[in-house]
């Protein structure tokens, strides 16, 4: 079976690298000129995305990308802190997940692709032939055909909007501005000290929010033999402001003008960022979580629900995605029975990825008053956070 993926990013490659397992065909087209202009920061994959990838890829590559990432210690709980990096609330973490830098696993599921990827192209639109289905561009030129379509290009994807027959996501009211701090020896003193042994959530005064998680995935030379793709140590931060627009100029001067209640050892950590690191986003919800005709095509990650990254749950949904469609093609062998037979089981997990991204976002637009945040931190969580680590002692 020929089948045409749309978009070479985590979903998308997954997609692949599964498609090819299974003996099909793959070609994949993206709008990139070529991968290093890849752009976001640390993922998260928890146990599900790391099941569907390990069927995916060589046992090598797969390899490559434990090691070139974090888990165990790395993980050991979720914190809450206040602007002065006290920490106020530590929430136990105890699954597989991994950490690793999308560039790098981008690069990682690049391998053995090779010429399967065809960079630079702008797809736009989809037409059926009988039994097959055309990528057209802008320009209704055909750039692909195939007897499966699988629309993984992301948030504001024109092919998915194409298929259901409207846009796929609106923005949540919120933007994010993040960036890297490498972790040397002048900033290493001043992380709190948690955020070692796992990701954070700042919350500040008027509602001033930002996650912060260390990244420090570690050359052992005894994985030389996988070749994995290592970056350099830095501590992860993500402003969460309001807003629709996303900002595209003195992005870090903004991040420091909305930090100015927070301590200066937390400020200097933003101070000192990459400046070629820090961006600025807007983020989505989904129009309506619903699925699309019967047909060839199939809408899997953020072309067909984007989930606010607030859960850093995103790539892994999108990757169970591609799962599920894989499993229904190699169970039925027909690509419409398959792209009909995942869509509920992709709709019911983007759900409940929506309401875990949107409590946090409730959870943020209530502390913006002052009258409920300071007891919030100053009393609720300490107390949550005392019982959670007697409970844990008589356990242990």
């Amino acid at each position: 079976m020929d089948i045409v993926v749309v978009g070479a990013g985590i979903a998308g490659l997954a997609a692949a690298h599964l498609f090819r397992v299974d003996g099909h065909a793959v070609t994949v087209v993206e709008r990139d000129k070529d991968a290093d202009r890849t752009a976001g920061y640390r993922l998260h994959l928890d146990p599900t995305a790391l099941a569907v990838l390990k069927k995916a890829l060589p046992d090598h590559t797969f390899s490559a990308l434990e090691y070139s990432g974090t888990r165990g210690e790395a993980f050991t709980h979720l914190v809450v802190l206040d602007e002065q990096g006290r920490t106020r609330l530590r929430i136990p973490r105890g699954d597989e997940s991994l950490m690793i830098g999308r560039r790098p696993l981008r690069r990682i599921l690049l391998r053995e692709l090779g010429d399967a990827v065809r960079w630079g192209v702008h797809a736009a639109r989809v037409s059926h032939d009988n039994d097959r289905v055309s990528i057209r561009d802008q320009a209704d030129r055909v750039i692909a055909e195939g007897d499966l379509v699988v629309v993984a290009d992301g948030t504001g994807s024109l092919i998915a909007a194409d298929v259901i027959g409207r846009p796929t996501a609106r923005p949540a009211g919120v933007i994010g501005i993040a960036g890297r701090t490498p972790l040397t020896a002048d900033t290493c003193p001043v992380v709190p000290d948690d955020l070692w042994r796992g990701p954070g959530f700042v919350v500040g005064p008027r509602a001033t929010t930002a996650f912060l998680a260390t990244h420090r995935p570690e050359a052992n030379p005894t994985h030389a033999e996988v070749s994995p793709d290592l970056e350099d140590p830095y501590l992860l931060w993500s402003l969460v402001l309001d807003g629709e627009d996303r900002p595209r100029s003195d992005l870090l001067r903004r991040a420091l003008a909305a930090t100015t209640s927070w301590s200066d050892p937390l400020r200097e950590l933003v101070r000192r960022s990459d400046p070629d690191s820090v961006d600025a986003f807007v983020f989505y919800r989904p129009v309506d979580l619903t699925g699309w005709p019967a047909g060839r095509v199939a809408v899997v990650g953020d072309a067909a629900h984007p989930i606010p990254p607030t859960a850093g749950i995103g790539a892994s949904i999108a990757i169970a995605d591609v799962g599920d469609l894989a499993a229904a093609l190699r169970s039925s062998g027909d690509p419409t029975t398959a792209a009909e037979a995942m869509q509920q089981p992709m709709l019911r997990r983007a759900a409940q990825a929506q309401r875990s991204s949107s409590r946090v976002l409730a959870a943020r637009s209530a502390l913006r008053r002052e009258a409920l945040r300071r007891p919030v931190l100053g009393a609720v969580l300490p107390t949550l956070d005392r019982a959670i680590r007697l409970q844990t002692s008589k356990r242990d």
